[in-house]
């Protein structure tokens, strides 16, 4: 099943981030990056959120994981399952 997840920066979190230098940052997102594995990873250039599709066998396991690593950086945190266009119609035509 597929999942998005959007991460949120708080204020104060970013601006504690934004005290760490350039090259840790981008450290720390390419290993949060490597940790998850998103089928798809976008970045909002104008407010401090991403959104990531996840497809998760386990997402009991795997979002838990998920979600703590990025609460550990001060992400708030949202996840809701999702489908594409295919498996959307699939599923109203059959209501």
């Amino acid at each position: 099943m597929k999942y998005l997840l959007t991460m949120t920066m708080t204020t104060p979190a970013a601006l504690k981030m934004a005290e760490v230098p350039a090259a840790e940052r981008v450290k720390l997102l390419r290993q949060l990056v490597d940790q998850l594995k998103p089928e798809v990873f976008y970045a909002s250039t104008v407010r401090k959120s991403a959104f990531l599709v996840l497809d998760v066998a386990d997402p009991h396991v795997q979002l838990r994981k998920a979600h703590l690593a990025l609460e550990q950086i001060g992400a708030e945190v949202t996840v809701d399952p999702v489908s594409n266009l295919d498996e959307f119609l699939e599923y109203i035509s059959s209501m």
